[in-house]
């Protein structure tokens, strides 16, 4: 969890508040992550603030947000592991009085844990500057009232499975048959019958399976193929 912290300076009117908005992530994946202003009764001038983003993920680039009006410039600088971010937008002649001021551009690593990113005060942070944090239109410093939290979730999305063909037709002598597994994770496979019997029970990735059936000396029979998926959706697949 990312936190703003609070530092004032002296202001006669109204405060400010920061939000650092909520995005989720996959591993691999790209996001934005907005910082808003909202409150005060003054138009603003600048913005200065330096976050901390969690391990694994990166900043690629930081925009002006849609409450910044054209003629303010966005800069900023990446330093350290993991990434601290130093974003300053400012503007000579042009003000704004609140919004979504910029857009932290941001990639997960493709080895990202799963699951939320969560970090304790002293891991994770988001500093305000209190000299230039915001800046009214004549420069003077702006006071800042209690900010809201921001989050960065990462979510896995499951790998696929798929066995195909549906089904296959096996001559009554004693022979073999195959059918392709297509995942990216790992699978075990059975089946419910003896006179069917499996190449290989289990694996990782794409693969061909094969089925074994023995001769069969009377009527009609059907056999089952279940292939299960570690993660995977669908979890399972039948094939007959």
């Amino acid at each position: 969890m990312l936190l703003i912290l609070l530092l004032l300076s002296a202001a006669s009117f109204a405060a400010p508040k920061f939000t650092l908005g909520t995005i989720a992530l996959e591993p691999g994946g790209t996001g934005v992550l907005p910082l808003s202003v909202s409150g005060g009764t003054e138009p603003f001038a600048g913005v200065n603030a330096r976050i901390v983003l969690p391990a694994k993920i990166q900043c690629t680039g930081v925009v002006a947000g849609s409450g910044l009006p054209l003629g303010f410039t966005v800069v900023h600088r990446v330093t350290g592991t993991p990434e601290v971010v130093t974003v300053l937008a400012y503007s000579g002649s042009v003000t704004f009085t609140g919004g979504e001021v910029v857009r932290f551009q941001l990639r997960a690593d493709t080895d990202a844990a799963s699951g939320p990113v969560i970090f304790s005060d002293a891991k994770a942070e988001v500093y305000v500057n209190a000299r230039y944090a915001l800046s009214n239109s004549t420069g003077t410093s702006v006071a800042l009232a209690t900010p809201q939290s921001g989050s960065i979730t990462i979510s896995q999305t499951a790998p696929s499975l798929a066995v195909t063909p549906a089904s296959r037709s096996v001559a009554s002598t004693a022979g073999s048959t195959t059918f392709s597994i297509a995942t990216t994770a790992a699978w075990t496979a059975t089946s419910n019958q003896t006179w069917a019997t499996l190449g290989a029970n289990s694996g990782t990735g794409n693969a061909t399976l094969t089925v074994n059936c023995a001769a069969n000396m009377a009527g009609q029979r059907t056999a089952t193929i279940t292939v299960t998926g570690a993660g995977t959706s669908p979890n399972l697949v039948e094939v007959t």
